[in-house]
């Protein structure tokens, strides 16, 4: 979870350049080294990118945006807005806390963009849901194949298809951002 966690981070500091991120694998994290994911780190980063989607979402709602980026938003929070009530629901059963507030990276990335407006704040938009879009997936897959509890084990898998769906209509949807 380290090497996740700190891939996570690289990207929050790419974010901040301007920068893409272009690995072969998921974040650049090796899976041979990567430890093991516990129930109460994947309830941290999963709600952690639930919120952020949620929160950005609300940017979006605020700001003068395209029809596509606003329907995006609008999906995007119906969607993890119920992922974050079936984490919760989990977490819950399980006795793990969950968090209130953002991981700093993804908080990071929400600041960046609320200071953001018109063609630049959509095309950031676009850009860090790329970006957290990827970190949830290979936090997801990593999940479905580690975690012991059954349970998030079976979240992690059914929710997948739908985290890979957002991706790809993240991906129709953005154009490459210039660097600064």
């Amino acid at each position: 979870m380290r090497h996740l966690m700190m891939a996570t981070l690289a990207a929050a500091l790419l974010w901040g350049c301007g920068e893409e991120m272009q690995t072969t694998e998921p974040l650049g994290v090796p899976r041979a080294e990567t430890q093991r994911i516990t129930a109460e780190e994947f309830v941290n980063v999963a709600a952690s990118t639930d919120l952020f989607e949620i929160r950005t979402a609300e940017l979006v709602m605020a700001k003068d945006v395209g029809p596509q980026t606003q329907e995006l938003a609008e999906q995007l929070m119906e969607e993890h807005t119920a992922s974050a009530r079936e984490l919760m629901m989990l977490a819950e059963e399980e006795g793990i806390s969950m968090p209130q507030q953002m991981l700093p990276h993804h908080q990071q990335m929400y600041d960046e963009l609320a200071r953001l407006d018109g063609q630049r704040f959509e095309d950031q938009y676009l850009e860090a849901q790329r970006m957290t879009h990827a970190e949830a997936i290979a936090l997801f897959e990593q999940a479905a194949v580690e975690l012991e509890n059954p349970e998030f084990r079976q979240f992690a898998e059914q929710t997948l298809p739908t985290l890979r769906e957002h991706e790809q209509t993240i991906m129709q949807q953005r154009r490459p951002v210039q660097p600064q």
